[in-house]
């Protein structure tokens, strides 16, 4: 193992333990809400992004951008691990009918109710079309709790979910350093077309990226 995987390593498991501290406040709140908008909280036993995953991920990240600060590898690795959202991950689950005004309803009681900010939207349902359509469909806030957590809480209907869990095995494959670009875009293209039957929500363009 090369010492700079051994420190994105080291950084991994203390973010992790981080996650760890927090996580028990984040998931009782979150499972209070969703009693309280008819959502369902999916997934909960991956909440925590793996210690191999969150390794990589910095890895990857510190790789991209080591060449143009090869004498700051400790100063960029803490930004980067800084910036981490996901090391801590919920879903929640709204059928169709009820999506947007759910979605609103539920980070309206974060906010009013327990002190939670909201510091980022992605509606990744207007990507239809775009030059970032990967074929994913859903809703991707990035919030901190009221102990000044940082996690990300991702908003589905059942059909988009059960499309993203489908479709991980391409996201998978192209993430990996040795896929390459033709192989890539290929592997995007599957994804778009696992998600051309996905029925939108109405109104979903109410939901903007960011608050």
């Amino acid at each position: 193992m090369s010492d700079t995987l051994r420190q994105c390593k080291r950084k991994a498991f203390e973010l992790l333990n981080k996650a760890k501290e927090n996580e028990f406040v984040i998931t009782e709140v979150l499972k209070q809400t969703a009693q309280q908008t008819q959502g369902r909280l999916e997934g909960l036993e991956n909440r925590f992004k793996t210690e191999d995953s969150l390794t990589r991920k910095l890895y990857d990240r510190v790789r991209q951008q080591i060449g143009n600060f090869p004498d700051e590898f400790d100063k960029l690795l803490a930004e980067i691990a800084e910036n981490a959202n996901d090391v801590l991950r919920y879903t929640i689950i709204f059928e169709n009918d009820n999506y947007v005004e759910s979605i609103k309803k539920f980070l309206s009681i974060l906010e009013e109710n327990h002190d939670f900010k909201i510091l980022q939207i992605w509606n990744a349902w207007l990507t239809v079309d775009t030059p970032r359509d990967f074929g994913y469909r859903g809703i991707n806030t990035t919030l901190f709790s009221s102990g000044k957590y940082i996690f990300e809480l991702q908003f589905h209907t059942r059909q988009s979910y059960n499309a993203k869990q489908n479709s991980h095995f391409l996201y998978r494959e192209i993430r990996l350093s040795t896929t390459s670009k033709t192989r890539r875009q290929k592997l995007r293209q599957k994804q778009i077309e696992r998600a051309a039957n996905i029925i939108f929500p109405e109104n979903i363009r109410q939901i903007g990226k960011k608050k």
